[in-house]
């Protein structure tokens, strides 16, 4: 129905320029040029619907692309969002964790160092021993404490690191440097060098 439509509006709009250049012609011979428009304006329409076709299948196929595309970009914004999930859960986990962190976790250092000699009410050298030290003076108990007055040196360094773990357990670690003098204790010799 479509062609005998296009037929007939062709042939209406092309009679009367066949009547004014025809007019030499015989039937025959515009008959024969009247099926050559004819065929000529049958192809360029199935040439334009063939045209349109491919419009057609361009446009689905543009709009799967489409598709195709929007649910790539659906699942890129899903794992998107399940990654900052992740990311915000586990800042969450750390800052727990580190609010958790007892104060007292890390490192200690501490040293104790002291050089003395023992000198007599004239300013010169004096004999020391155990039962010497500023505190003798009390009672005649030299053992009360150190004060200073010693004929020694020593030296002692102290190294610490204490650890409290997830489940509430803690550990803590000592290392302790220590120099001084050799003593006698009833004939054995004693180091404070302890490692």
């Amino acid at each position: 129905m479509r062609i005998s439509v296009i037929s007939a509006a062709v042939c209406c709009a092309l009679f009367p320029l066949i009547s004014v250049s025809a007019a030499g012609l015989s039937v025959e011979q515009r008959l024969a040029q009247l099926e050559a428009r004819l065929n000529l304006a049958e192809q360029q329409a199935s040439e334009a619907s063939r045209r349109a076709q491919r419009a057609e299948q361009q446009t689905a196929a543009a709009e799967q692309r489409a598709a195709a595309a929007e649910q790539q970009v659906q699942a890129l914004s899903q794992q998107t969002t399940a990654r900052e999930q992740k990311q915000q859960a586990t800042n969450q986990q750390l800052s727990e964790q580190l609010a958790k962190r007892a104060p007292d976790d890390g490192f200690t250092f501490n040293a104790y160092a002291r050089s003395g000699m023992l000198v007599n009410s004239h300013g010169k050298g004096a004999r020391g021993g155990p039962g010497v030290s500023p505190a003798s003076s009390l009672n005649g108990d030299a053992h009360v404490g150190r004060l200073g007055n010693e004929k020694d040196n020593y030296a002692e360094l102290s190294f610490g690191k204490k650890l409290t773990f997830n489940d509430g357990s803690w550990a803590r670690f000592k290392t302790m440097l220590a120099d001084g003098p050799p003593t006698r204790i009833r004939g054995f010799r004693i180091t404070t060098a302890t490692i």
